[in-house]
């Protein structure tokens, strides 16, 4: 065989996923792989009551239990170095669900910039059930789009939309294995021979209907199982045979691996230009911490007030979480600024021998920030005109901000 079943089965509690999805690998197990081992990740857990389907036909099925992503990723490796025939994962939403908790503040809600760490992990792992040589079902529980639609007043209204697997987040994953299926059940009524719907309840049917199948052999097909109180063997013969044309359309498809290649090689040390630059902004954000830290190394409250000043006369700001979002030139020109004043105030500066109260600290740093701004300034026009040489100046010195914090505290932790 050249290609390996790759199953989503989405629906809600009670449809059948399950049986339908055991009876399938079953089936593969014993019509193509000689009745070669099932591994199933079961995180509800429900596969111990189909163990005796598979103890009937002679088939060895591991079972893994748990709910937690990492177990999930483990159970699908374990599979391949067992030389398993087939993997299933009932339920994928309760992964899914644990990777987002495992990320979550305490408040239980996961910010922004942790989904990024999320959707690698969940993509890799999305990858690994898509390349591995093994037949592999998904099951996950149902949830709806909702959808804001306009009424006939002129307000508007929420109404369910389309359907989806629950898990994945925004890209479902039951659009990303090749056939994906929504169970659903059926009460039948009246004669087992005949569904007149009404009367007495006589069976229950199973409905898998196909959303999506990229060999186009069972497009838009409802598949109809019938429940059975006791298994006899070849018994799932009903369902390996409602999936075999899309069984067979693999068979004349080359496997097709997805691969994890990645674009490092085009970028110089695997680092793209986002990343250098972010790198850069942590660095001058730990040089001014440090040359702050060195120049007034204090807890008291005098020393706090300074620095929380001095941060003011740096950045117009007393927060040091808005300072951590300060552009990375305006960050450099802080740097050079407190590096210069600290080499002012050594033997040997310009005002080692000045004796510098807090109100003259901040003149002189206003002053450096002020030339070292200009500096870069025009260092940055393109072919400035020619000037002469002018020397001195008008000699004074620029006042500090008139709004500098005065309090005994500060939040700063510098």
């Amino acid at each position: 065989m050249n290609s390996y079943l790759k199953l989503a089965a989405q629906g809600n509690t009670g449809t059948g996923k399950s049986m339908t999805g055991a009876l399938l690998l079953l089936g593969l197990s014993v019509e193509r792989h000689g009745k070669a081992p099932v591994l199933v990740f079961d995180t509800e857990p429900g596969w111990q009551f189909v163990r005796p389907l598979f103890e009937a036909e002679g088939v060895e099925l591991i079972v893994r239990n748990g709910q937690h992503f990492k177990g999930l990723t483990d159970a699908l490796r374990e599979a391949n170095q067992r030389k398993c025939c087939g993997f299933a994962v009932d339920s994928l939403t309760h992964p899914w669900t644990e990777l987002l908790r495992s990320h979550a503040n305490p408040d239980g809600r996961v910010p922004m910039h942790k989904f990024n760490s999320i959707k690698k992990m969940w993509n890799d792992y999305v990858v690994e059930f898509m390349d591995s040589p093994l037949h592999c079902v998904a099951c996950g529980r149902l949830q709806w789009e909702m959808m804001t639609v306009a009424d006939e007043s002129g307000g508007y209204d929420t109404v369910r939309g389309d359907s989806k697997m629950k898990a994945g987040g925004g890209e479902s994953f039951g659009y990303e294995p090749h056939l994906l299926v929504e169970m659903s059940r059926e009460q039948m009524r009246g004669s087992k021979k005949k569904n007149t719907g009404i009367g007495k309840l006589s069976s229950l049917e199973y409905v898998a209907f196909v959303l999506k199948d990229r060999a186009r052999a069972l497009n838009g097909q409802s598949l109809r199982f019938h429940d059975f109180t006791q298994y006899k063997k070849g018994r799932y013969g009903e369902v390996y045979g409602a999936f075999l044309p899309h069984l067979q359309a693999l068979d004349s498809i080359a496997g097709v691996k997805i691969g994890q290649a990645t674009s490092a090689a085009i970028i110089p040390e695997g680092n793209s230009e986002y990343y250098r630059r972010q790198q850069q902004v942590k660095i001058q954000l730990e040089e001014i911490e440090g040359l702050m830290t060195s120049l007034w190394p204090g807890q008291d409250a005098k020393s706090k007030k300074v620095k929380a000043n001095v941060i003011y006369v740096l950045f117009n700001t007393r927060s040091w979480a808005k300072v951590e979002t300060t552009p990375l030139g305006e960050l450099e020109i802080a740097h050079r600024t407190l590096a210069s004043f600290e080499r002012d105030i050594k033997p040997g500066g310009a005002l080692h021998e000045v004796e510098l109260d807090e109100h003259r600290i901040l003149m002189t740093l206003s002053d450096i920030h002020t030339r070292v701004s200009a500096e870069v300034k025009q260092s940055s026009l393109p072919d400035p005109p020619q000037q002469a040489a002018q020397e001195g100046g008008s000699g004074g010195t620029s006042e500090p901000p008139s709004d500098l914090w005065t309090g005994q505290e500060s939040e700063l932790g510098i």
